[in-house]
Protein backbone atom coordinates (compact mmCIF):
# COMPACT_ATOMS: atom_id res chain seq x y z
CA UNK A 1 0.00 0.00 0.00
CA UNK A 2 1.20 3.14 -1.09
CA UNK A 3 1.69 6.43 0.94
CA UNK A 4 1.38 10.03 0.43
CA UNK A 5 4.58 11.98 1.03
CA UNK A 6 2.22 14.26 3.00
CA UNK A 7 1.18 11.56 4.80
CA UNK A 8 5.26 10.28 5.75
CA UNK A 9 7.51 10.91 8.24
CA UNK A 10 9.62 14.20 8.06
CA UNK A 11 12.89 12.55 7.68
CA UNK A 12 11.60 10.45 5.39
CA UNK A 13 10.27 13.28 2.73
CA UNK A 14 12.57 13.45 -0.39
CA UNK A 15 13.43 15.82 -3.06
CA UNK A 16 11.59 14.46 -5.54
CA UNK A 17 8.78 14.54 -3.26
CA UNK A 18 9.23 18.18 -2.79
CA UNK A 19 9.84 18.81 -6.88
CA UNK A 20 6.47 17.18 -7.47
CA UNK A 21 4.69 19.28 -4.92
CA UNK A 22 6.17 22.12 -6.24
CA UNK A 23 6.07 21.75 -10.10
CA UNK A 24 10.09 21.86 -10.94
CA UNK A 25 12.88 19.86 -11.20
CA UNK A 26 14.82 17.51 -8.55
CA UNK A 27 17.92 19.09 -9.63
CA UNK A 28 16.06 22.44 -9.10
CA UNK A 29 15.29 21.87 -5.40
CA UNK A 30 18.61 20.52 -4.51
CA UNK A 31 20.34 23.75 -5.29
CA UNK A 32 17.28 25.62 -3.16
CA UNK A 33 18.01 24.12 -0.78
CA UNK A 34 21.22 23.97 -0.04
CA UNK A 35 21.84 27.71 -1.04
CA UNK A 36 23.07 27.87 -4.24
CA UNK A 37 20.42 29.63 -5.70
CA UNK A 38 21.93 32.70 -6.37
CA UNK A 39 24.71 31.22 -7.82
CA UNK A 40 22.70 29.74 -10.63
CA UNK A 41 20.35 32.65 -10.96
CA UNK A 42 17.18 30.42 -9.72
CA UNK A 43 14.38 32.92 -9.59
CA UNK A 44 12.70 34.26 -6.26
CA UNK A 45 9.21 33.29 -7.20
CA UNK A 46 10.53 29.35 -7.50
CA UNK A 47 12.56 29.31 -4.52
CA UNK A 48 9.48 30.36 -3.06
CA UNK A 49 7.47 27.98 -4.22
CA UNK A 50 9.80 25.25 -3.50
CA UNK A 51 10.44 26.03 0.22
CA UNK A 52 6.78 26.41 0.45
CA UNK A 53 6.40 23.12 -0.61
CA UNK A 54 9.14 21.82 1.51
CA UNK A 55 7.43 23.36 4.58
CA UNK A 56 4.03 21.70 3.60
CA UNK A 57 5.22 18.55 3.91
CA UNK A 58 7.09 18.72 6.74
CA UNK A 59 10.82 17.99 5.05
CA UNK A 60 13.89 18.20 7.52
CA UNK A 61 17.62 17.92 5.56
CA UNK A 62 19.11 14.85 6.74
CA UNK A 63 22.53 16.47 8.74
CA UNK A 64 24.39 13.29 8.42
CA UNK A 65 24.04 12.27 5.00
CA UNK A 66 24.89 16.25 3.92
CA UNK A 67 28.19 15.76 6.05
CA UNK A 68 29.08 12.63 4.47
CA UNK A 69 28.78 14.56 1.56
CA UNK A 70 30.14 17.85 1.66
CA UNK A 71 32.83 17.27 4.07
CA UNK A 72 31.39 19.71 6.80
CA UNK A 73 29.17 18.79 9.74
CA UNK A 74 27.24 22.61 9.92
CA UNK A 75 28.68 22.03 13.81
CA UNK A 76 31.15 24.28 15.48
CA UNK A 77 32.51 23.93 19.11
CA UNK A 78 32.53 25.91 22.16
CA UNK A 79 35.26 24.92 24.90
CA UNK A 80 35.04 27.05 27.70
CA UNK A 81 35.70 27.09 31.05
CA UNK A 82 33.16 28.35 34.02
CA UNK A 83 30.15 28.15 31.66
CA UNK A 84 28.46 30.15 34.37
CA UNK A 85 30.43 33.51 34.54
CA UNK A 86 28.46 36.23 32.62
CA UNK A 87 31.21 37.44 30.68
CA UNK A 88 31.39 33.36 28.99
CA UNK A 89 27.44 33.46 28.68
CA UNK A 90 27.49 36.84 27.05
CA UNK A 91 29.84 35.54 24.46
CA UNK A 92 28.00 32.66 24.04
CA UNK A 93 25.12 34.21 24.08
CA UNK A 94 27.04 36.49 20.33
CA UNK A 95 28.38 32.65 19.21
CA UNK A 96 24.66 31.33 19.29
CA UNK A 97 23.13 34.76 17.65
CA UNK A 98 25.72 34.61 14.55
CA UNK A 99 25.57 30.99 14.02
CA UNK A 100 22.21 30.63 13.80
CA UNK A 101 22.15 32.95 11.03
CA UNK A 102 24.77 30.89 8.96
CA UNK A 103 22.40 27.92 9.94
CA UNK A 104 25.30 26.30 11.85
CA UNK A 105 24.87 24.21 15.16
CA UNK A 106 26.94 24.92 18.53
CA UNK A 107 28.26 22.20 20.87
CA UNK A 108 29.61 23.38 24.32
CA UNK A 109 32.21 21.68 26.24
CA UNK A 110 33.18 22.34 29.60
CA UNK A 111 36.65 22.46 30.62
CA UNK A 112 37.11 21.88 34.50
CA UNK A 113 41.16 23.07 35.67
CA UNK A 114 41.40 19.63 35.86
CA UNK A 115 43.65 16.60 34.20
CA UNK A 116 40.24 15.23 32.75
CA UNK A 117 40.12 18.40 30.40
CA UNK A 118 42.53 16.08 28.02
CA UNK A 119 39.48 13.49 27.73
CA UNK A 120 36.99 16.02 27.58
CA UNK A 121 38.87 18.03 24.33
CA UNK A 122 39.48 14.52 22.47
CA UNK A 123 35.77 13.88 22.90
CA UNK A 124 35.21 17.52 20.73
CA UNK A 125 37.80 16.49 18.81
CA UNK A 126 35.74 13.29 17.70
CA UNK A 127 32.27 14.86 17.08
CA UNK A 128 34.34 16.58 14.25
CA UNK A 129 33.62 20.38 14.39
CA UNK A 130 33.77 22.08 11.57
CA UNK A 131 35.80 24.65 13.36
CA UNK A 132 36.65 25.27 17.25
CA UNK A 133 36.04 28.79 19.33
CA UNK A 134 37.70 28.49 22.55
CA UNK A 135 36.59 30.99 25.21
CA UNK A 136 39.02 29.30 28.73
CA UNK A 137 41.45 26.87 28.09
CA UNK A 138 41.59 26.36 31.82
CA UNK A 139 45.32 24.33 32.33
CA UNK A 140 48.28 26.17 30.30
CA UNK A 141 48.69 22.27 28.90
CA UNK A 142 45.43 22.47 27.59
CA UNK A 143 46.45 25.10 24.80
CA UNK A 144 48.87 22.08 23.58
CA UNK A 145 46.25 19.59 23.64
CA UNK A 146 43.93 21.74 21.77
CA UNK A 147 46.93 22.43 19.42
CA UNK A 148 47.31 19.27 18.79
CA UNK A 149 43.37 17.70 18.30
CA UNK A 150 42.46 20.13 15.91
CA UNK A 151 45.30 21.77 14.83
CA UNK A 152 46.81 18.67 13.38
CA UNK A 153 43.83 17.96 11.70
CA UNK A 154 43.62 21.76 10.04
CA UNK A 155 40.14 22.39 11.98
CA UNK A 156 40.16 26.25 12.43
CA UNK A 157 40.49 27.94 15.97
CA UNK A 158 39.38 30.78 16.93
CA UNK A 159 40.09 31.98 20.74
CA UNK A 160 38.46 34.48 23.09
CA UNK A 161 40.99 33.10 25.33
CA UNK A 162 44.17 35.76 26.09
CA UNK A 163 46.06 33.02 27.16
CA UNK A 164 45.93 31.14 23.62
CA UNK A 165 48.99 31.12 21.86
CA UNK A 166 50.80 33.77 20.41
CA UNK A 167 51.46 32.24 17.21
CA UNK A 168 48.50 29.90 15.77
CA UNK A 169 44.60 30.63 14.92
CA UNK A 170 42.81 33.76 15.45
CA UNK A 171 43.04 35.59 18.59
CA UNK A 172 39.66 37.74 19.31
CA UNK A 173 40.62 40.15 22.45
CA UNK A 174 39.56 43.40 23.83
CA UNK A 175 42.28 46.04 24.22
CA UNK A 176 42.05 45.51 27.98
CA UNK A 177 45.60 48.12 28.20
CA UNK A 178 43.90 50.75 26.08
CA UNK A 179 40.58 50.62 28.76
CA UNK A 180 42.73 50.70 31.81
CA UNK A 181 44.51 53.45 30.90
CA UNK A 182 41.58 55.31 30.52
CA UNK A 183 40.46 54.51 33.84
CA UNK A 184 43.48 55.50 35.70
CA UNK A 185 43.43 59.16 33.86
CA UNK A 186 40.05 59.49 35.04
CA UNK A 187 41.08 58.60 38.09
CA UNK A 188 43.89 61.11 38.23
CA UNK A 189 41.83 63.93 36.62
CA UNK A 190 39.59 63.61 39.60
CA UNK A 191 42.62 64.48 41.73
CA UNK A 192 43.18 60.82 43.15
CA UNK A 193 47.16 60.34 43.66
CA UNK A 194 47.39 56.80 45.79
CA UNK A 195 45.62 54.24 43.64
CA UNK A 196 45.31 51.00 43.85
CA UNK A 197 45.43 47.48 41.66
CA UNK A 198 44.01 44.33 42.79
CA UNK A 199 43.97 41.86 39.94
CA UNK A 200 43.40 37.86 40.06
CA UNK A 201 46.00 35.59 39.29
CA UNK A 202 49.50 37.56 38.57
CA UNK A 203 51.25 37.30 35.79
CA UNK A 204 48.10 35.30 34.03
CA UNK A 205 45.05 36.03 31.44
CA UNK A 206 43.20 39.31 31.52
CA UNK A 207 45.42 40.65 34.61
CA UNK A 208 48.79 41.07 31.84
CA UNK A 209 47.22 43.61 29.95
CA UNK A 210 45.42 45.78 32.87
CA UNK A 211 48.02 45.63 34.74
CA UNK A 212 50.47 46.70 31.65
CA UNK A 213 48.27 49.78 31.26
CA UNK A 214 47.41 50.40 35.17
CA UNK A 215 51.13 50.88 35.23
CA UNK A 216 51.97 53.01 31.89
CA UNK A 217 48.84 55.40 33.11
CA UNK A 218 50.59 55.90 36.53
CA UNK A 219 54.11 56.04 35.10
CA UNK A 220 52.90 58.81 32.76
CA UNK A 221 51.84 60.93 35.37
CA UNK A 222 54.60 60.39 37.71
CA UNK A 223 52.65 58.71 40.14
CA UNK A 224 54.05 55.47 42.81
CA UNK A 225 52.18 52.38 41.81
CA UNK A 226 53.46 50.41 44.85
CA UNK A 227 49.83 49.64 45.78
CA UNK A 228 49.52 46.03 43.96
CA UNK A 229 47.02 43.20 45.31
CA UNK A 230 46.79 39.84 43.59
CA UNK A 231 43.64 37.80 44.88
CA UNK A 232 40.91 35.57 43.46
CA UNK A 233 37.70 36.64 43.96
CA UNK A 234 36.70 33.30 44.41
CA UNK A 235 39.31 32.53 47.42
CA UNK A 236 38.81 34.01 51.41
CA UNK A 237 41.61 36.05 51.05
CA UNK A 238 40.21 38.76 48.76
CA UNK A 239 37.71 39.19 51.93
CA UNK A 240 41.31 40.67 54.02
CA UNK A 241 42.10 42.47 51.00
CA UNK A 242 40.69 45.84 50.62
CA UNK A 243 41.08 46.33 55.25
CA UNK A 244 44.73 45.46 54.36
CA UNK A 245 45.13 48.20 51.69
CA UNK A 246 43.03 50.96 53.86
CA UNK A 247 45.47 49.93 56.93
CA UNK A 248 48.66 51.06 55.09
CA UNK A 249 50.63 54.36 56.04
CA UNK A 250 49.35 56.44 52.72
CA UNK A 251 46.10 53.82 52.07
CA UNK A 252 44.81 54.44 48.41
CA UNK A 253 41.85 57.09 47.57
CA UNK A 254 41.07 54.52 44.88
CA UNK A 255 41.10 51.47 43.70
CA UNK A 256 41.13 49.84 40.16
CA UNK A 257 39.97 46.09 40.52
CA UNK A 258 41.30 43.95 37.46
CA UNK A 259 37.18 42.85 36.92
CA UNK A 260 34.21 43.32 38.19
CA UNK A 261 33.32 40.70 41.16
CA UNK A 262 36.22 42.01 42.32
CA UNK A 263 35.08 45.61 42.30
CA UNK A 264 31.63 44.60 43.89
CA UNK A 265 33.64 42.87 46.69
CA UNK A 266 35.34 45.67 47.37
CA UNK A 267 32.28 47.98 47.46
CA UNK A 268 30.70 45.91 49.51
CA UNK A 269 33.11 45.26 52.10
CA UNK A 270 34.23 48.62 52.54
CA UNK A 271 30.95 49.85 53.30
CA UNK A 272 31.18 47.38 56.00
CA UNK A 273 33.92 48.65 57.43
CA UNK A 274 32.59 52.28 57.43
CA UNK A 275 34.32 53.44 54.24
CA UNK A 276 31.89 56.10 51.98
CA UNK A 277 31.84 55.18 48.56
CA UNK A 278 32.90 57.40 46.78
CA UNK A 279 33.53 59.75 49.11
CA UNK A 280 35.85 58.28 50.82
CA UNK A 281 37.00 55.64 48.65
CA UNK A 282 36.94 55.25 44.40
CA UNK A 283 36.26 51.97 43.41
CA UNK A 284 36.45 50.89 39.77
CA UNK A 285 35.79 47.77 37.69
CA UNK A 286 36.04 46.11 34.65
CA UNK A 287 34.02 44.30 32.34
CA UNK A 288 30.57 45.84 32.90
CA UNK A 289 28.73 42.80 33.65
CA UNK A 290 25.21 43.51 34.21
CA UNK A 291 24.92 42.98 37.77
CA UNK A 292 27.07 46.53 38.29
CA UNK A 293 24.17 48.11 37.03
CA UNK A 294 22.16 47.03 40.35
CA UNK A 295 25.17 47.32 43.40
CA UNK A 296 24.20 50.79 45.00
CA UNK A 297 26.55 52.72 44.37
CA UNK A 298 26.30 51.51 40.94
CA UNK A 299 29.83 50.50 39.80
CA UNK A 300 31.97 52.52 37.36
CA UNK A 301 33.53 50.22 35.21
CA UNK A 302 35.26 49.80 32.09
CA UNK A 303 32.84 47.82 29.52
CA UNK A 304 34.23 44.98 26.89
CA UNK A 305 32.06 44.04 24.00
CA UNK A 306 31.83 40.42 25.08
CA UNK A 307 28.70 39.79 22.88
CA UNK A 308 30.02 41.25 19.54
CA UNK A 309 33.06 39.18 20.43
CA UNK A 310 31.33 36.34 20.49
CA UNK A 311 29.99 36.89 16.86
CA UNK A 312 32.86 37.92 15.55
CA UNK A 313 34.60 34.61 16.66
CA UNK A 314 31.97 33.20 14.54
CA UNK A 315 32.53 35.22 11.51
CA UNK A 316 36.37 35.16 11.99
CA UNK A 317 35.84 31.18 12.25
CA UNK A 318 33.49 30.60 8.73
CA UNK A 319 36.32 32.78 7.34
CA UNK A 320 39.12 30.39 8.24
CA UNK A 321 36.49 27.39 6.88
CA UNK A 322 36.25 29.59 2.93
CA UNK A 323 40.15 30.15 3.07
CA UNK A 324 41.97 27.19 4.72
CA UNK A 325 45.39 27.98 3.79
CA UNK A 326 44.82 30.79 6.58
CA UNK A 327 44.32 28.29 9.49
CA UNK A 328 47.41 28.17 10.79
CA UNK A 329 48.50 31.40 10.68
CA UNK A 330 48.06 33.68 13.06
CA UNK A 331 46.31 36.69 13.42
CA UNK A 332 44.63 39.12 16.17
CA UNK A 333 41.16 41.16 16.18
CA UNK A 334 41.26 43.65 18.76
CA UNK A 335 37.86 45.20 20.09
CA UNK A 336 38.04 48.88 22.00
CA UNK A 337 36.88 48.83 25.34
CA UNK A 338 35.26 52.48 27.06
CA UNK A 339 35.34 53.43 30.47
CA UNK A 340 31.77 54.17 32.34
CA UNK A 341 31.88 56.33 35.29
CA UNK A 342 28.88 55.58 37.57
CA UNK A 343 28.20 56.46 41.32
CA UNK A 344 31.63 54.16 42.71
CA UNK A 345 33.58 56.75 41.70
CA UNK A 346 34.33 60.78 41.97
CA UNK A 347 36.96 63.87 43.18
CA UNK A 348 39.63 62.58 45.69
CA UNK A 349 38.98 63.09 49.41
CA UNK A 350 40.61 66.16 50.42
CA UNK A 351 42.53 66.24 53.73
CA UNK A 352 40.77 67.85 56.55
Amino acid sequence: MSTSASNRRPDSITMSDIAQRAGVSRPTVSIILNDRHETVGIAAETRERVLLAARELGYRRNALARAVKTGRSQTLGFLAGDADLEYSSAAFSGILDSADEKNYTVKRFRLYDRPEDEAIIERCSEHRMDGIIVNDTGLARNVELIRREFGGRGVPVVWLDPKGPQDWGVQVRPNDEDGTVEAVRYLISNGHKRIAFVGGIEGVGTGVPRFKGFKRAMEEADLPYDLVRWTQWQSQPILDTPADLMSQPEPPTAILCGNDPIGLIFLRQLRRQGYRVPEDISIVGFGDLARVHLSDPSLSTVHVPYQAMGRAAVAELLALLEDPEQAQEHKEVLFETTFIPRESSGPAPTSS
